[in-house]
């Protein structure tokens, strides 16, 4: 009896024992579970808002400083310790780190550079490629910048292109535009060249009260104001052009303009026709490299051969423009 009750005394005391372990680690795991917490994402807050959140969960927000970036707005938080997610005791610091925005940069100082020279001056200080404008002038030198923006010495940043205004140099003579009404295609093409024009686009329009193969139309008009070099279309009268038959070249009187390319020696041009005799040669002539060649196909041809040094360059078939090498040739008219 006596060792039973001893035995009883036993097992109270270890059931005791071990309640009062389990409550104590119970109790410690509660206190635990409150005094820990999971640090929020503060990317992308301002400071205010970063300290406000951090202090409500009982954490303390230090700033350790700035750095630059191109994605952050300035003043918000760029990086932060501990990551977001980690659970941290609460009290535990956390340590932010706020953007300055994208980084500063200095224009340099381009006026009067080459604009190829600026270009690469941007580009050496870390700002992206120039937009470029251009404009005549007789005060600056041509191909050399005349104004920047930003202006030379300002802060700017990577994401902002600079613009650039560069001189094309003195406006180039204007020229009186000739009047062409009544001409010949070849006497209004002469015109054009003695004026230092060219002959653009040559179209056809059929007026039976006005003489044929004379020039009607011409843009720009007589007396405006253009510039060297300047294309001029034209409207020559023709009656409705008949039917071709087959292995002819070109339709009635056809405006040709070669130009050469650049070379040591003269070329041999030739042109010749069908229709007036079985083969007549109405140009041939040995023409200076670079030179531009106007040569008009009579209008009762039935057909036309361009030759350089003997071989052909247009010879059968019929286009606007064609090109035989280096050489291009331009069909202005029919």
């Amino acid at each position: 009896m006596l060792r039973a009750f001893f035995r009883l005394i036993l097992y109270i005391s270890l059931f005791l024992a071990m309640a009062a372990v389990a409550a104590v680690v119970t109790n410690h795991l509660l206190i635990s579970s409150h005094d820990t917490v999971v640090v929020p994402d503060m990317e992308g807050k301002d400071l205010v808002s970063a300290m406000r959140i951090l202090t409500g969960l009982g954490l303390d927000a230090k700033l350790t400083g700035m750095e630059n970036s191109q994605t952050v707005p300035r003043n918000q938080v760029l990086l932060q310790d501990p990551a977001p997610g980690k659970s941290v005791k609460k009290g535990r610091s956390v340590l932010l780190t706020l953007s300055a925005g994208p980084r500063s940069l200095l224009m340099p100082d381009l006026s009067g550079t080459d604009v190829r020279a600026a270009k690469i001056r941007v580009e050496e200080s870390g700002l992206p490629e120039p937009r470029v404008s251009w404009i005549y002038t007789a005060n600056t030198p041509r191909d050399q910048v005349i104004s920047q923006m930003p202006l030379a010495g300002q802060k700017t940043t990577v994401d902002e292109q600079p613009a650039l205004l560069i001189s094309l140099g003195p406006s180039p003579a204007g020229i009186k535009m000739p009047d062409l009404a009544g001409l010949s295609p070849d006497t209004a093409a002469m015109e054009l060249e003695r004026a230092g024009l060219a002959a653009g686009t040559v179209r056809t329009v059929s007026e039976p009260t006005q003489p044929e193969d004379t020039i009607l139309e011409q843009k720009p008009p007589a007396g405006f104001r253009v510039y060297k070099g300047a294309l001029v279309e034209l409207a020559v009268n023709r009656p409705a052009p008949e039917t071709a038959s087959a292995g002819q070249y070109a339709a009635p009187q056809t405006i040709v303009r070669l130009t050469l390319p650049a070379a040591l020696l003269k070329s041999r041009i030739k042109l010749h026709v069908s229709g007036l005799e079985p083969v007549t040669t109405i140009f041939s002539d040995y023409i200076e490299p670079g030179t531009t060649v106007w040569l008009i196909v009579p209008r009762k041809a039935k057909g036309f051969r361009l030759e350089k040094d003997g071989k052909p360059v247009f010879p059968t078939a019929y286009k606007s423009r064609f090109e035989v090498g280096s050489e291009t040739a331009e069909l202005l008219g029919y």
